[in-house]
């Protein structure tokens, strides 16, 4: 299974022997958007009052569909009343027709299908996840830690995932804590370069391919 909760569930089945195999991520591919030899760079410094948020996956996907819904009706306004300058992108293939007609030039875009995610990722300076509904593990969020970016989630968007909120990221599941969340990151650069430097470390720690894999060779060599 990929998480310590999904291994309880199992246990109430009965399942007695259960390997918890994490997802991961490949932190040679997904890296800080810049790196200088083996350390990457700090975020880069903010720009006036310029904010630019990114949501990456697929949006014909029904949590990934809700909660781009969610942020633009009760998220992205309150942001903007304090930051009118603020733009999100949605990263991610096949948006349905009626959130492509919510499209604003130069405050809320849908990408559609790209190559790589990366380049859309990295310019921005917040990921959001703001998923209500929805299992698993989202590998989104490590993808984003990896390329050290400062996120803000749902409990639900970071579900099964060994992340500590307020250190590698930060956690909301209500409109106005979610866009207080992202104002103040957006406030305090040096907070925001903190816990993206946190979160970055304990992807390299915990959820890279080669921690994650493992216990699995392990069991089967065993």
């Amino acid at each position: 299974m990929c998480s310590e909760k999904e291994r309880a569930q199992l246990s109430v089945l009965g399942v007695d022997h259960v390997l918890v195999v994490p997802n991961g991520v490949d932190t040679q591919q997904f890296t800080p958007r810049e790196r200088s030899s083996a350390t990457a760079a700090p975020l880069a410094p903010p720009r006036a009052e310029a904010l630019e948020l990114v949501f990456t996956g697929g949006m014909n996907y029904l949590p990934n569909e809700d909660g781009a819904r969610w942020f633009l009706d009760e998220i992205f306004p309150l942001v903007l009343r304090e930051r009118p300058a603020a733009r999100i992108t949605f990263v991610g293939k096949h948006p349905p027709d009626s959130l492509c007609a919510r499209a604003r030039e130069g405050q809320i875009v849908f990408t559609g299908r790209v190559d790589d995610v990366r380049a859309h990722a990295r310019a921005a300076d917040i990921f959001v996840v703001p998923l209500r509904i929805g299992g698993g593990t989202r590998l989104k969020i490590l993808e984003a830690l990896a390329m050290q970016l400062p996120l803000v989630s749902t409990r639900v968007g970071a579900e099964g995932l060994d992340l500590r909120d307020g250190q590698d990221l930060l956690l909301a599941d209500e409109a106005q804590t979610f866009a207080d969340a992202i104002l103040a990151l957006a406030t305090d650069r040096e907070r925001a370069a903190r816990l993206a430097a946190s979160g970055h470390a304990r992807v390299l720690e915990r959820y890279d391919w080669r921690a994650t894999t493992r216990p699995l060779l392990d069991d089967l060599a065993n």
